[in-house]
């Protein structure tokens, strides 16, 4: 296998409970995460020693991307002398809230351990997803969990109730850090 193509899946919080601040600057949180069906499209080649990220948005190509630093922590944590170029076609909108940079990431990871024929088991995925950040976990474990502490303590749920909703994203990018 040279590549590899992944659907890579917004997430939407079904309420949010901030219980406190934390020493370290976070805060204690409990909330649902639920996958939704809005996808950034993503295709992962191997290639000769680098890792490159192309993206259609200019603001999000090369080594910021947070997609980048997944491919070089699977490519250190492998072994792997080879590289690969990721290419991220943006469906999500950046700083909506809807976790498009962590899910981007957890893809790279998991494309990259079926490209490279790894075989890393889910807890070893888990392992590198919690360096990435507090929703990255959720990507690799999902499609609903309880989130808490930072988000990255989860409680696989089997199901919610179907539901319909309507996705507004106001033009507007909010950080995370700032919310």
């Amino acid at each position: 296998m040279k590549e590899i193509e992944i659907k890579s899946p917004a997430k939407i919080n079904l309420g949010l409970r901030i219980l406190r601040k934390r020493k370290d600057g976070y805060h204690e949180i409990e909330t649902i995460l639920q996958m939704i069906r809005l996808y950034d499209d993503i295709l992962i080649k191997e290639s000769e020693k680098k890792i490159n990220v192309f993206c259609d948005d200019e603001d999000l190509k090369g080594k910021m991307n947070l997609a980048y630093t997944a491919a070089e922590i699977m490519k250190e944590k492998s072994g792997r002398k080879s590289g690969v170029d990721i290419f991220i076609k943006k469906n999500i909108p950046v700083g909506s809230g809807l976790g498009g940079g962590s899910s981007n990431a957890a893809s790279v990871i998991l494309g990259i351990n079926r490209l490279w024929k790894l075989d890393y088991n889910k807890d070893k995925l888990m392992e590198v997803a919690k360096l990435l950040g507090s929703d990255v976990p959720f990507f690799i474990n999902g499609p609903v969990a309880i989130a808490r502490g930072r988000g990255e303590i989860l409680d696989s749920l089997k199901k919610v109730e179907k539901m319909y909703l309507v996705l507004v994203v106001p033009s507007l990018p909010i950080s995370t850090e700032w919310a």
